[in-house]
């Protein structure tokens, strides 16, 4: 069966080409226009400034052939099937976005946020109503249930590191890499007793806020660390910054840090490799942040001097494996350092 689509308006936007356009409105998307064919003018009669719309569009310049996707494009993603993604490649490429008009004059429509290329077809425009869901409480985070896997394993891992004495009280902070969004956790929120309010999402590119249920909520204070990390090293899919008590102790204790890992254990050498320390700078600064970039293109574990310890992995299980195992050889130095005295 063949359908036919006849178009009621044309999309106005910043977006020369798809590549420009943000994956998720979300994201910062550009204030952009619908511009009516005159026969709909009466169709708009009533659409006001303040009203929230679903316009939707046809994705002219999508891949039709495609059934499935690397999701938001990162090929270290697996192939996914389009129908269980947002990825404008599709048989039937609709796009569906969520923007609150903010003018209308004639048969143009001012909407606050539209990431489509200029030049869109408009298929449709419709009302938000009451049952439709509410904008994705992380938005930009890729769909739904990956989302919400990664919010599960940022609780988790907050709750078996605050067990085991990497975090106390407030301090440290973790983070996980979904495509071009950052999820992580909020400034102040307690490790041990994290809850989905607690992990906000922001743009890897510049940090900027893509929503979250507390959208006063600050994102933590070392957020630049994290996206250093992850614009620095593309393996990187998860980092945990925490306090361990035995390492920053030895820090404290042995001069400029040396000597950390003097053991003869087997398990040390493997360790070293990883291992890096990272000069005393103030903490959240964007100088601290660069450096432990520069730092993780060759090693994942970067005791930042007089502050805390930052691990990065391909899982958040791997981060938080490597963080308790340099603490175990610190504990185990300490012991050392102890009987030596």
């Amino acid at each position: 069966m063949d359908a036919v689509f006849h178009p009621i308006g044309t999309a106005r936007t910043a977006y020369a080409a798809r590549g420009d356009c943000p994956k998720q409105g979300a994201e910062g998307a550009a204030a952009g226009r619908v511009v009516l064919d005159p026969a709909f003018a009466r169709a708009a009669a009533e659409l006001s400034p303040g009203k929230e719309i679903w316009v939707l569009t046809w994705l002219d310049k999508a891949d039709t052939g495609a059934l499935a996707v690397h999701p938001r494009g990162d090929r270290n993603l697996p192939l996914t099937g389009v129908f269980s993604t947002r990825s404008p490649d599709r048989p039937c490429p609709i796009g569906l976005h969520r923007c609150r008009i903010t003018a209308v004059s004639g048969l143009e429509i001012a909407v606050d946020a539209l990431e489509a290329a200029d030049g869109t077809p408009v298929l449709d425009i419709k009302p938000v109503i009451g049952g439709d869901a509410p904008r994705p409480p992380l938005e930009g985070a890729m769909d739904t249930a990956r989302t919400d896997e990664a919010v599960a394993a940022i609780i988790r891992a907050g709750r078996l590191g605050w067990e085991r004495g990497v975090f106390s009280g407030r301090n440290g902070n973790i983070s996980m890499r979904l495509g071009e969004t950052v999820l992580i956790t909020a400034s102040g929120a307690s490790k041990g007793r994290l809850t989905p309010d607690d992990i906000l999402a922001v743009n890897l590119a510049g940090g900027a806020p893509c929503g979250g249920p507390r959208r006063t909520a600050k994102p933590s204070s070392e957020m630049p660390a994290h996206l250093c990390i992850y614009r620095a090293q593309s393996e990187a899919m998860a980092v945990v910054h925490t306090h361990p008590p035995h390492l920053l102790a030895l820090d404290q204790a042995l001069p400029e840090g040396k000597g950390l890992f003097d053991l003869t254990l087997y398990e040390t050498e493997v360790y070293k490799e990883k291992y890096a320390t990272v000069p005393p700078l103030p903490p959240g600064g964007e100088r601290l942040g660069e450096i432990v970039g520069k730092t993780a293109r060759h090693k994942e574990a970067l005791l930042m001097r007089r502050h805390g310890l930052i691990c990065w992995g391909k899982s958040i299980e791997d981060a938080l494996a490597l963080t308790e195992e340099i603490e175990g050889l610190a504990r185990v130095r300490w012991l050392m350092l102890a009987g030596e005295r």
